[in-house]
Formats: C-alpha cells, sequence, structure tokens
C-alpha cells in the first residue's frame, strides 16, 4: 500500500513510526523543513520529499498516482484541504485532512462532500470530548469507547482503599462478570493472565457490559462519588470553544485563565456565563489568589507540556480531586508518579489513532473489519475492534486450538447483540464484533494475532 504524509509535524513523526513498520507499506513524507525531514527520513523507513503539499509539481515527484491514501497533517488547515484537493485530483484513492480551525468544526461534512475529501478530523473536538468523558466519569483515568452495546474500556486507578488491591485476577472474574484487559503499574505495562495479582497503584483498564461495569463501580465505591461540580482551566485555545459547551451539559461552574488578552476576549464574549480571568494560570501565586483548593477538577491545556504538568503537580499538591492534563510528548508522564498525573489527554496521538485506524481499515484483508483503535497505557497497548467476515482462519475452530502471537488477548466477543467474555471452548463467527487487546503494533487484520 502506498501512503503519502504531507506534514512532518508531531503528528506525522507518529504516523511514520507506526507506518512504517507496517509490512508492504511504502510511506513517502512531503515536508518543507528539511531538517525536520531528514530527521525522519533518517529515523524511518520512509522516502522523502521537500517543499511543499500545495505546489502541485511537488506534489508529482510522489508516486500520486498510486496512492491509496494521502494524510494531510501541516500546521495549517488550508494546506491541508488544498493538498488534499491536489491529491484527489492527481489520482489518490482516500484523502484524509486535519482541521483545527473553529470556523470550519460546522462544515465538515460539506468540505467533505464539496472538496471531495474522504475524511476530515478535528484534534481539539476530538480531544474536547475525550476530557468531557474523563469528567463524566470521574474515577476513569480514561475512557475509549467501541462499537456495540456502548461499551468502553475505562483505565481506572488503584488506591489504597481500593477493595480488590492484592487480588489475583482469577479470584477478581469470579467476584465480577468483567475483565481486566491491561495493567499499568510505574513503567511496566503488560496484559495480565489469571495468575496476575492487582496492586496499590495500578492502572487497570477494564470492559465489560454497562450493567455489569455498574456493578463493579458501584462495589468499589466509584459511584458514591459525588458528580464533579466547579471547574478551572488554564489556556486552551480554540479547545475551549468545543469543550466548554460539553461541560455545561455537566451543569458545571467553569473558570478559565487564559494569559493570552484576544483568546481571553473571545472566550468571554462566546461563554458569557463563564468567569474568564486574563493572566498566566501557571503562576503559583494566582492559583492560590483563585483558590485553588475550592475546585475539584483542575484542567491544563496550555501550549506547553511542561507548564501543563507543573501547574497539574501543583493542583494535585492543593487536594484538587480530578486533575486532567494535556501533554503531546508522552515520554514526560514517566518523570512524574502515576498517582500525581492519571488522566492524560494527547491531541495529536488521537488524532493519529484516527489515521493509523482508517489506514489499516484500508489494508484489511477481507476476512475482517477494523471498526476502532485506541492505543492505551502510555502508547504501550493497542485496543483493536474487528468485525469477522465469512473466509477468517478463525472460523470452525474453537480458540483453544489455535495459538496465539505473544501478549494478545481476545477480550471480548459481541455477537447478536450479545456481549460475552470467551473461554478456550469458544469459537469465533462471521459478523461477529471481537475486541483484541495486544502490544504489538502491526496487526492490520484479525487473523494476524494467529501464529
Amino acid at each position: 500500500m502506498n501512503i503519502i504524509i504531507m506534514g512532518g509535524g508531531k503528528v506525522g513523526g507518529i504516523l511514520c513510526r507506526q507506518l512504517s513498520s507496517i509490512e508492504n507499506c511504502d510511506v513517502t513524507v512531503i515536508e518543507k523543513n528539511e531538517e525536520v525531514l531528514n530527521r525522519l527520513t533518517s529515523k524511518f523507513d520512509i522516502y522523502g520529499i521537500v517543499g511543499s503539499g500545495t505546489d502541485v509539481e511537488i506534489v508529482k515527484q510522489t508516486p500520486i498516482e498510486d496512492a491509496d491514501i494521502f494524510v494531510a497533517v501541516s500546521e495549517k488547515d488550508e494546506a491541508n484541504l488544498i493538498s488534499s484537493i491536489i491529491a484527489k485530483k492527481l489520482g489518490a484513492k482516500y484523502t484524509i485532512s486535519r482541521v483545527r480551525g473553529t470556523e470550519y468544526s460546522g462544515n465538515l461534512g460539506f468540505l467533505r462532500e464539496a472538496m471531495g475529501i474522504s475524511l476530515v478530523i478535528n484534534p481539539e473536538k476530538e480531544a474536547a470530548y475525550s476530557v468531557y468523558r474523563m469528567i463524566k466519569y470521574p474515577y476513569a483515568v480514561s475512557v475509549e469507547t467501541f462499537v456495540g452495546l456502548d461499551v468502553s474500556i475505562i483505565g481506572v486507578y488503584i488506591d489504597a482503599n481500593s477493595i480488590v488491591k492484592n487480588t489475583l485476577l482469577k479470584d477478581f472474574r469470579k467476584r465480577f462478570n468483567i475483565i481486566i484487559c491491561v495493567i499499568q503499574r510505574d513503567s511496566e505495562v503488560f496484559i495480565p493472565d489469571g495468575n496476575s495479582k492487582i496492586h496499590e497503584g495500578d492502572i487497570v483498564y477494564v470492559t465489560g457490559q454497562p450493567k455489569d461495569m455498574q456493578l463493579f463501580y458501584q462495589s468499589v465505591g466509584f459511584l458514591n462519588e459525588k458528580p464533579l461540580k466547579k471547574a478551572m482551566i488554564i489556556g486552551g485555545g480554540r479547545m475551549n470553544h468545543y469543550l466548554l459547551p460539553l461541560l455545561k451539559r455537566l451543569n458545571m461552574d467553569i473558570t478559565v485563565v487564559e494569559i493570552n488578552r484576544d483568546m481571553a476576549r473571545d472566550i468571554s464574549s462566546t461563554f458569557e456565563d463563564v468567569t474568564v480571568i486574563n493572566r498566566d494560570g501557571t503562576d503559583q501565586d494566582l492559583l492560590d489568589e483563585l483558590v485553588i483548593e475550592s475546585y475539584d477538577t483542575f484542567i491544563s491545556l496550555t501550549g506547553v507540556d511542561e507548564e501543563n504538568a507543573l501547574a497539574s503537580l501543583y493542583a494535585y499538591e492543593k487536594g484538587v480531586k480530578k486533575i486532567i492534563t494535556k501533554i503531546n510528548r508522552t515520554a514526560i508522564t514517566r518523570l512524574f508518579d502515576k498517582d500525581k498525573l492519571k488522566s492524560i489527554v494527547n491531541p495529536k496521538r488521537i488524532i493519529a489513532d484516527e489515521i493509523i485506524r482508517t489506514v489499516r481499515s484500508q489494508m484489511s484483508a477481507i476476512d475482517s473489519d477494523l471498526l476502532g483503535l485506541y492505543t492505551l497505557a502510555d502508547e504501550q497497548v493497542e485496543a483493536m475492534q474487528f468485525q469477522v467476515a465469512g473466509n477468517s482462519k478463525f472460523l470452525g475452530k474453537k480458540l483453544i486450538d489455535l495459538q496465539f502471537i505473544e501478549n494478545t488477548l481476545v477480550a471480548y466477543i459481541i455477537r447478536d447483540g450479545r456481549l460475552f467474555f470467551p473461554t478456550g471452548m469458544d469459537d469465533i463467527r462471521e459478523n461477529d464484533l471481537v475486541l483484541i487487546v495486544t502490544k504489538n503494533d502491526e496487526i492490520i487484520d484479525i487473523d494476524d494475532i494467529l501464529v
């Protein structure tokens, strides 16, 4: 498969790393900054062209006529849109464009139809929904929702008072009809088996039917927690235009601290019932002046990862209950204790996941269809939902008779609207929805998990 990427920034870099490692996937990158491009071509097995994706002659230097997918993820919306139109006209089969401007947010469908772009995605909008879900479920450090029965994978922190602390997974399953897919313990991330034990300080990623998840939350005391009601947001820029209406659904009292005067004025005029303060929200003296400890939610969304992390750590020291931190460079989170920075939102990672899911869906063989993909636990694990077609190697065989690649779990099967956790005596059938959790990042098709 031929893939062309326009833009070699953070998102482009993530795509290069993941797509170049996939067999039979040829990646070409168009990037104006020669130094950035050289860095990418030296790290990954890709081909690079220096220039602008809005220059027809530059695009023609790529294998555009044979391109299966063209992805435009430069920093400029208009450049992404124009380059996608050019790519489509020159023969690219499927085009993806990242568009961030709020002026385009209500017209994404029109852009797709009028410009012939296959997929238009907005990182700030998707990140805002991620933050909203974390606040709606205050006990969760992350919430990823899949197709079918409103099923989610929810990351839960195990504190000193948790009733499941020191429980073996085989005993956990006897008590709760949900499954733990992943355990994140300090820097270690693993897919557990029945003899794995839950430790204090772990982040466990659980999934199951909504009613069973509710019983679990109730048993461990999560449902006794009061809804979050008072939020302080530091920075956020255009993300606030998507996040604030969502938080208003939860009837929250919201204060936004924004250092940029024009942005502060824009937020204030757009959201009259939100308190807006034009100051530096990372200033600890200001946070003390605003009595940060009186808030139950602190959301740090500035454009600087280090400032977000430090502001969130100060909120933690002040006893704020729910802290959400925007981090674009995941490696930074490994420098801090997981119990202090538990809820991380990464807009660039969210968009990269969506693009990679789309790319893999286009690459999928006819024996399955990739419906959803999320990265978990500091990008070390992937959760993938497939719909199985009629010629998969799984059909007609019990799971016990199949051999899987290492660090891979068949988490659940949804069949005819019913979710169940398979045993070795179960099989996978045509049209089943199957959730696979794996540490292997090269899975394209459900059959790829078989040895």
